[in-house]
């Protein structure tokens, strides 16, 4: 529960609240907290208690109250109730599910409620006509039955998934479980184009259409139906924050997917999204099994290939600082020609230290191609640029899709991009993965970075205290105090957990 994202439930278009065994309030969503401005209603938010201020002698708040708390005390695993909820000017009614979630080492309670208002004017206008009645409250009520219970199992799910290949598994196994008896399955996009199946339920079903409509909802986005023999498809998406993660693939009968169940398949794919992007960055922090990325770019607008153009030298990356605003390149040319160059526009070069055919330069820009990629969940391991201004880069992704998106945002930005390598390799882990463990602050982090980068812990140094005090614009007795706090943390780090 600690790093479920407030967008996961912000996704759903109806009001969900986590409680917790003591009955306080541990999450709410962005429709819940609307909900309680403007109906003046009692319930509450984050951290207060879920049943103070609720009148029991009132049928509807009793029997929903005592339904709750049969499942907090585990009588029972799920509760379902219709009641009113009439504003002063509107005439509305809910339907309430309860479901058991596990909170840790407790038994906590997940509450959604859907607003059933268009089904219950529809039966009292319909009750003039049987005929109407009946058939509207079929088609609506099927869609209920389909949709409710499927929403409550995929909440839980969501919160307490932790592995992004077990969350996708058992979504398509409550797709088949649940009103999509047919099959389905969860597209993913491949590196070098096209898709793949990552998880599956139910029969295999020829379906020749299936791939072509997966990378269809990859690339535009919105829930799709096709018919394949007897059955109905639909792809539905899976993406959050602009990244796309997938879709998943339901079959089903062909009068299943109206416009009304498409709308909530659509946010149940942005609830999967936003989960396994939670999923993701968990795994960025502590740190996952990652891919790594090969590719190279032949496109002189590259910052980097254009200086090495301009010096006609290799330039090699050696790392960044400054939330990778600030680049460290080794420039096989002496310092007074990298000093004479004319920096591409928005760019600044500051020789660190130089000889006579070689030199340590740092390099910042408005467009910094660590933070580029970093912008994709990734991080540059390595870069190498030749004279002619051919960009080797190699990238670690915590898995295929963030690979797939930094090497699509290289081709969408520059010519010449490709492909020159890819393998998922477990024996290579984010550098950055202890810094973030051991709790540095951004200037300590900058003063060590730094330090390490430009060769003051080298014997002998290559630059001093001084040099790098000012390429911080600090003075020197602050660098050493960022310094040795850094190290003081390193250090400690490494004793404890060794």
């Amino acid at each position: 529960m600690d790093g479920l994202p407030a967008a996961t439930l912000d996704a759903l278009p109806f009001s969900v609240a986590v409680i917790g065994p003591d009955g306080t309030i541990r999450f709410t969503n962005e429709a819940w907290s609307e909900f309680e401005a403007e109906a003046g209603a009692t319930a509450g938010g984050v951290g207060s208690d879920y049943f103070r201020g609720i009148d029991t002698s009132e049928g509807e708040a009793s029997a929903s109250v005592a339904g709750i708390r049969g499942i907090l005390d585990g009588e029972r695993d799920r509760f379902a109730y219709e009641y009113p909820c009439h504003s002063p000017t509107d005439r509305r009614w809910f339907l309430m599910q309860a479901v058991s979630v596990d909170l840790d080492a407790d038994r906590g309670v997940a509450v959604a409620h859907l607003d059933i208002t268009d089904r219950k004017v529809a039966e009292l206008e319909a009750e003039r006509t049987a005929a109407e009645r009946d058939a509207e409250r079929e088609t609506l009520q099927r869609v209920l039955d389909r949709v409710t219970g499927l929403y409550a199992d995929v909440t839980r799910l969501l919160v307490e998934a932790s592995d992004r290949e077990d969350l996708v598994a058992s979504v398509c196994d409550r797709f088949v479980d649940g009103p999509y008896r047919a099959a389905t399955w969860f597209a993913t996009a491949s590196i070098g184009g096209g898709v793949q199946e990552a998880a599956a339920a139910g029969p295999d079903i020829d379906d020749p259409e299936a791939a072509d409509a997966a990378e269809s909802a990859l690339d535009r986005g919105g829930v799709s139906v096709h018919e394949t023999g007897d059955l109905a498809v639909a792809t539905i998406p899976v993406a959050a924050d602009g990244r796309s993660f997938g879709a998943f693939c339901v079959y089903a009968d062909p009068t299943t997917f109206d416009d009304r169940e498409r709308t909530l398949l659509a946010a149940l794919g942005r609830m999967t999204g936003n989960a396994l992007l939670a999923i993701e960055r968990r795994h960025l922090l502590v740190g996952g099994t990652p891919a790594v990325l090969e590719f190279e770019v032949d496109d002189g607008d590259l910052t980097v290939a254009a200086l090495a153009a301009r010096t006609n030298a290799t330039w090699e990356f050696r790392g960044a600082v400054g939330d990778e605003a600030a680049s460290f390149y080794t420039v096989d040319a002496s310092s007074e020609t990298v000093d004479a160059v004319d920096p591409p526009e928005h760019t600044s070069l500051a020789v660190q230290e130089g000889g006579a055919d070689s030199s340590f330069v740092e390099v910042v820009t408005d467009d910094p191609l660590p933070e580029r990629v970093a912008d994709h969940g990734a991080s540059l391991r390595d870069l190498s640029v030749t004279p002619d201004g051919t960009a080797a880069i190699t990238v670690e992704a915590p898995d295929q899709n963030a690979a797939r998106s930094v090497f699509e945002a290289f081709e969408q930005t520059h010519d010449g991009v490709t492909l020159t390598g890819y393998q998922e390799d477990a024996s290579r882990a984010s550098a950055d993965a202890p810094a973030a463990d051991v709790g540095l602050t951004d200037r300590q982090r900058e003063a060590v970075r730094r330090a390490y980068l430009g060769g003051y812990y080298d014997d002998p140094r290559r630059l001093s205290g001084d040099d790098l005090a000012e390429a911080m614009n600090v003075s020197r007795p602050t660098f050493h105090q960022h310094l040795r706090a850094a190290e003081r943390k390193i250090i400690s780090h490494h004793l404890d957990t060794n």
